[in-house]
C-alpha cells in the first residue's frame, strides 16, 4: 500500500528547523516527543539549579516519598543531636540502649517538629530547650514550604487530553487520508481548540551526514469552538502532502514522526492550557476506520471513552 508522494518534496529547502527541532542526526534516531507529551531531549553541561521547577514538575509519587524522606532525615538528625545533649534532658523518658535512647528522641523530635506534643515527653534542660525550638521552627518552615507546592502542584493548568494509541491512513473518501481522534479526559469545558500537526523525517544523500527535515500537515480542520465529545482531525493527502506516494516502508525507514500540539482555552483555571502528543511510522495503520465512540439513547447521548482506539479494518 503506498500513498503517490512528490520526492522532491524531502529534499528541497523547506525542511530547516521551523519547528524549535535541530535538524542534525547524531545517533541512534529516537523519537522526538515521548508518549506523555514531554520532549525526548535530555540535557547536560551547566544547568541551572532551579529547585522549585523540579519540586513543582516531579510525579506525584516521587514528589510524596522525597517529602517524606526529607521529614524522617530531618527528625533523625535532631534525634542524635538531643542523644548528643543527652536523653535524661528529655523528661519522661527512660534512659536504656542506644537503640531505645535513639527511638524515644525521634519521635519526641516529630512530637515537637508537628507541633503535636502529647504531653508526656519535654525538654528540661537549656540544651534541650533550643533544640525543641528549632525543631518547632524547622516543622513549621517545611509544612509551609509543603503545602506551597503542594497547591502549585494540584492548581498548576494541565489539559487532560487523550490521544488515540494509533493514527490510521485510509482510502474512504476519494482522497486518501491520515486521521486520528482525541478526546478530553475531565468534565470541564475547552473552548476555541486548535490543533497543529508537523511531520519529521530523515534523508539520507550519498556522501552526506543525516538530516531531518520538517513540514506541516495541513489540517482540513484545525480548530472548533468547544469540545464535548471526540474530535477526529483528519489531514488529506493530495498533490500537495508530505505524504503523497509514500508507503509505510519507506516512513519507517525514514524515521518518520508526527507531532500534534493541541491548545486550548480551560473554563476551570480560566487560561489556556496545552498538551502534546506524536505517532511514528509503525503506529500508523493502513486501510482501516475508527469506530463510534458515543450512542445517542432516549436518555442522551453517552461517550464511551474506553473506544477512542477502537477501530476496524477496510473491507
Amino acid at each position: 500500500m503506498s500513498i503517490r508522494m512528490k520526492r522532491s518534496f524531502l529534499t528541497r529547502s523547506e525542511g530547516r528547523d521551523d519547528f524549535g527541532f535541530s535538524t542534525k542526526v547524531t545517533g541512534d534516531q529516537h523519537r522526538l516527543i515521548n508518549k506523555d507529551g514531554s520532549f525526548n531531549i535530555k540535557r547536560k553541561g551547566k544547568k541551572t539549579g532551579d529547585v522549585y521547577h523540579w519540586l513543582v514538575h516531579m510525579k506525584w509519587g516521587r514528589f510524596l516519598i522525597l517529602a517524606f524522606s526529607m521529614f524522617v532525615f530531618i527528625n533523625l538528625i535532631l534525634a542524635f543531636a538531643f542523644l548528643w545533649i543527652g536523653i535524661e534532658e528529655i523528661q519522661g523518658t527512660q534512659p536504656g540502649t542506644f537503640v531505645d535512647n535513639l527511638r524515644q528522641a525521634f519521635f519526641f523530635s516529630i512530637q515537637t517538629f508537628t507541633t503535636v506534643g502529647y504531653g508526656v515527653l519535654s525538654p528540661g534542660g537549656i540544651g534541650a530547650n533550643w533544640l525543641a525550638a528549632l525543631s518547632g521552627f524547622l516543622g513549621l518552615f517545611s509544612f509551609s514550604i509543603f503545602t506551597g507546592l503542594s497547591f502549585v502542584r494540584f492548581s498548576r493548568p494541565q489539559a487532560r487530553i487523550r490521544f488515540s494509541r494509533n493514527m490510521l491512513i485510509n482510502n474512504q473518501e476519494e482522497v486518501p487520508r491520515l486521521l486520528f481522534r482525541m478526546v478530553n479526559l475531565r468534565r470541564n469545558k475547552l473552548f476555541n481548540v486548535e490543533a497543529n500537526m508537523i511531520i519529521s523525517w530523515i534523508t539520507r544523500e550519498p556522501g552526506e551526514q543525516p538530516i531531518r527535515r520538517f513540514a506541516a500537515l495541513t489540517l482540513a480542520r484545525d480548530r472548533v469552538i468547544m469540545f464535548p465529545a471526540n474530535w477526529t482531525l483528519v489531514h488529506y493527502i493530495d498533490e500537495n502532502s508530505p505524504l503523497f506516494g509514500k508507503t509505510k516502508e519507506e516512513l519507517i525507514a525514514n524515521h518518520a514522526e508526527i507531532m500534534i500540539t493541541v491548545r486550548a482555552f480551560d473554563e476551570t483555571y480560566a487560561q489556556e492550557v496545552h498538551s502534546n502528543y506524536s505517532y511514528t511510522a509503525d503506529e500508523l495503520i493502513w486501510d482501516a476506520q475508527f469506530e463510534l465512540m458515543y450512542e445517542a439513547t432516549t436518555t442522551g447521548t453517552f461517550l464511551d471513552l474506553d473506544r477512542i482506539d477502537a477501530y476496524t479494518y477496510q473491507a
